[in-house]
């Protein structure tokens, strides 16, 4: 949806109220006109990110935050992956659409750092890879496609949570120490995953550190 900002900042409640939100009880927001019919919708700065990473709201001109839910690094911290991480029942349409249209957003309003890969999960269905992630691309589709349910069952058993019931945290928590085992890993020729090879990841990110709601710099 088409989202034209008012410009307009007042204390309030937040519409959105996400699991990021600052405004659930009076707190600075803004207003924003939802399309068609210019209807009203008041949100806080973080909710209005979110619903641009989540690929639902569409905002000319906008820059979001440059974060990462979970990201990896090379020694001297070079940037090797970002992963998002969202609830796949919080989407709207067929999975495979609303990751491309996240990734064309978090493209377009420069949401991504520059890395070699960028991770998508959609949890607890499904994980997206792009190999690298530049202006150009924002249309491509993902390089991969993975199946997450048997993949990540290991992690929330070790969390004790059902994947349907998972918070944010918990989803976010789930890719790190995966990521965290990828990295760690010395052999991974018993495993099914082969896209892991087949992508370079396994190599990439090979002893590299993994970190959670990581800023990045422009």
């Amino acid at each position: 949806m088409k989202i034209e900002p008012s410009g307009v900042v007042f204390v309030g409640v937040c519409d959105i109220q996400t699991h990021r939100c600052l405004a659930k009880q009076p707190a600075p927001i803004t207003a924003v006109w939802g399309s068609p019919g210019r209807w009203q919708i008041n949100v806080c700065s973080p909710c209005l990110g979110e619903q641009v990473r989540r690929g639902e709201w569409e905002i000319e001109g906008a820059r979001i935050v440059r974060r990462a839910d979970v990201a990896v690094y090379a020694p001297g911290r070079k940037l090797l992956l970002v992963a998002e991480v969202k609830r796949s029942a919080d989407v709207k349409t067929p999975l495979h659409e609303a990751a491309l249209r996240i990734h064309r957003n978090l493209i377009t309003h420069s949401g991504i750092p520059g890395a070699s890969y960028f991770l998508l999960a959609l949890l607890p269905d499904s994980l997206y890879l792009w190999k690298g992630n530049g202006q150009a691309e924002a249309e491509r589709e993902p390089d991969y496609e993975i199946n997450a349910q048997e993949l990540l069952k290991p992690y929330f058993e070790l969390l004790a949570t059902s994947p349907g019931q998972a918070s944010q945290f918990q989803l976010e928590t789930v890719i790190k120490l995966w990521l965290k085992d990828v990295a760690s890993a010395k052999d991974i020729s018993h495993a099914p995953s082969e896209w892991l090879r087949d992508s370079g990841l396994y190599e990439a990110l090979k002893n590299g550190a993994v970190e959670m709601e990581t800023a990045i710099a422009a």
